[in-house]
């Protein structure tokens, strides 16, 4: 396959920027975020344990291609206006989530703080990691 693409490797740090950024959204038939804040905890200690969490698998789209796919940015972004930017600033999508969107938005949470609650949660959650119990 002449196009195929090969795996790349992105530091935690550069995948958070993104993901503040609004690099990435979320196809219409992908489901909703269901993680509850121990499933975020869990994916934490996992990264900080330096275990194995998984591969994302990420398209880079194009307008046309978030436009037909129905794609929203990941839950709890917030880009002072709810919708997809294309020409500038945050929420300016780059990556199509294809897997890895439950991670991704668990990340977003632990690492950025929304103002926004997790789904089917009154109160925002924000994590504090002990970080001494991992070095």
């Amino acid at each position: 396959m002449k196009d195929a693409q090969k795996p790349d490797h992105i530091s935690l740090n550069t995948l958070v920027s993104r993901l503040k950024e609004g690099r990435f959204v979320i196809p219409d038939f992908q489901r909703e975020f269901e993680w509850q804040p121990w499933d975020i905890k869990d994916l934490m200690r996992s990264i900080f344990l330096d275990y194995y969490i998984g591969s994302l698998l990420l398209w880079k789209g194009k307008k046309e291609n978030f436009n037909s796919l129905s794609c929203e940015i990941i839950y709890g972004f917030d880009n002072k206006t709810g919708q997809l930017s294309w020409d500038y600033g945050p929420g300016n999508p780059e990556y199509i989530v294809l897997d890895g969107q439950q991670r991704l938005t668990a990340l977003y949470y632990a690492f950025v703080a929304p103002n926004v609650a997790l789904p089917n949660r009154k109160n925002r959650a924000v994590y504090f990691v002990h970080v001494d119990k991992f070095m």
